[in-house]
């Protein structure tokens, strides 16, 4: 199961649509736009809005996710702002053994 973290604090696990993995269409509901992929060290991909930044207003910054983001070696110059999910390699679509 994956979780999508809000940037207000609040999170709740969400499931893919044919049980499996998600496909793009969902994920970018999710994060409202395209997607950016982020690499966690325990193996999991943080999937964030890559334009959310660019939008005005920019939206709220997403504590959770960037405490996430930063302990995985992201610049702590950096942050994520809006909604954000983590997924496993799987869910993404992606093989586990791939990486």
């Amino acid at each position: 199961m994956a979780q999508l973290l809000h940037a207000d604090g609040r999170s709740e696990i969400v499931a893919p649509a044919n049980g499996e993995s998600f496909t793009l269409q969902e994920l970018q509901r999710y994060v409202g736009g395209y997607i950016e992929a982020i690499y966690l060290r325990d193996g999991c991909v943080m999937l964030v809005n890559e334009e959310a930044k660019l939008r005005e207003p920019i939206p709220p910054l997403n504590r959770a996710a960037t405490a996430l983001f930063w302990n995985s070696g992201g610049s702590v110059f950096d942050c994520v702002v809006g909604p954000a999910i983590l997924v496993s390699r799987r869910e993404a679509g992606e093989d586990d053994d791939e990486y």
